[in-house]
């Protein structure tokens, strides 16, 4: 199983079909579940990202897919960044 944080922008389409967002999000998380994976937490932010979302999947062939398919709605463009648990990564420091 991996994780990974996801860094979500609008695209132009997106912005102006806001009012449709939560369609997005519910066809994003079919996506999702049907590559295998789940969306943990989501978040609405204000900066350079519109959303910010932690996922797993069970590869990254299965967080890949998924991806690709949510390009193909064209309202959202995604940044995925591989993540673990803090105590995890300072374990990997340590040897």
């Amino acid at each position: 199983m991996i994780r990974v944080v996801s860094f979500v922008t609008l695209t132009d389409e997106g912005a102006r079909t806001i009012e449709n967002f939560a369609d997005t999000v519910a066809k994003v998380r079919e996506t999702v579940t049907a590559n295998g994976g789940t969306l943990e937490y989501a978040w609405q932010t204000a900066g350079i990202y519109d959303f910010v979302a932690v996922l797993n999947f069970p590869d990254v062939e299965a967080e890949f897919r998924s991806k690709n398919d949510v390009y193909k709605m064209g309202t959202i463009r995604v940044d995925h960044v591989p993540a673990i648990p803090l105590d995890e990564a300072l374990n990997l420091s340590n040897g």
